[in-house]
């Protein structure tokens, strides 16, 4: 016998046929809750409980959260919910010493401010004298050397040209260094920008260091020092050449040694 082939049901789909009245009803729902919505927000921007009344400023120097602080004293900032952090931002990044600034809400209405500080690098001397971080930001106008000890970068022609390859080259010598040979260099001269000349703090004799090999060529003063001193005063110390050393006397001093001591030493 045949067995009977099972016939599956077949699927009634049902057609749902929206009326004028559902239509109308999701209308005045979806009106209702946007409505609801809207007067939400609006209570809540115009809410006194929302209001800034409280700034707190965070930064490792003090002054500089002074600053911000009194910039921001008497400014009524508006409602915590639409205070616009960028806008914010752009206004307090104006200060010289702020690198980044991060400002976030607490809420109901409190607003938190964090500050990172530049660092500064070294002292730039134009027509006049500032400090200056690596990214060779002016931070401020200083009137005395005294107080920073820091590196003062100086150029006969006050940095109105090549300044950044000038700075670049001042960083790299710095960098190049030994702690304790960066912390006794006084002055950088970058007047030549592929040629740079240095003076340290014990001594006034330039040392001609050149564009390279920095640490090697201070290490290699330090041996002859030793024999310099043998020549009295001198004016400047050549050390951009492997094999020879070449030295300038200061003139009162230039009749008291022997066209071979200026030439080199050994």
């Amino acid at each position: 016998m045949r067995k009977e082939k099972k016939t599956k049901p077949k699927k009634v789909q049902r057609r749902i046929k929206l009326k004028f009245r559902h239509i109308l009803f999701c209308f005045l729902l979806i009106s209702g809750l946007f409505t609801l919505f809207q007067r939400a927000y609006l209570f809540l921007i115009s809410w006194d409980n929302l209001d800034i009344d409280c700034i707190e400023v965070s930064c490792a120097k003090e002054q500089i959260a002074e600053d911000i602080r009194l910039f921001l004293e008497g400014k009524h900032l508006g409602n915590l919910l639409i205070l616009n952090i960028h806008t914010l931002k752009e206004k307090l990044v104006v200060h010289p010493w702020i690198k980044d600034i991060r400002v976030r809400k607490n809420f109901p209405s409190t607003l938190k401010i964090s500050i990172l500080e530049r660092q500064p690098a070294a002292l730039l001397k134009k027509s006049r004298t500032f400090l200056i971080d690596r990214e060779g930001i002016k931070l401020q106008e200083v009137d005395s050397l005294v107080n920073w000890d820091l590196p003062l970068f100086v150029d006969s022609k006050n940095f109105k040209e090549n300044i950044a390859e000038k700075l670049d080259l001042g960083w790299a010598l710095l960098d190049n260094l030994d702690p304790s040979e960066r912390e006794a260099i006084a002055v950088l001269d970058l007047t030549e920008y592929e040629n740079a000349k240095v003076k340290l703090k014990e001594s006034p004799t330039w040392i001609i260091i050149g564009e390279s090999q920095f640490h090697e060529r201070m290490k290699r003063y330090r041996v002859q020092e030793p024999i310099f001193k043998q020549y009295g005063p001198i004016e400047y110390v050549d050390l951009r050449f492997e094999e020879r050393i070449y030295i300038k006397p200061q003139k009162q001093f230039a009749n008291d040694i022997s066209p071979s001591m200026i030439k080199e030493a050994k």
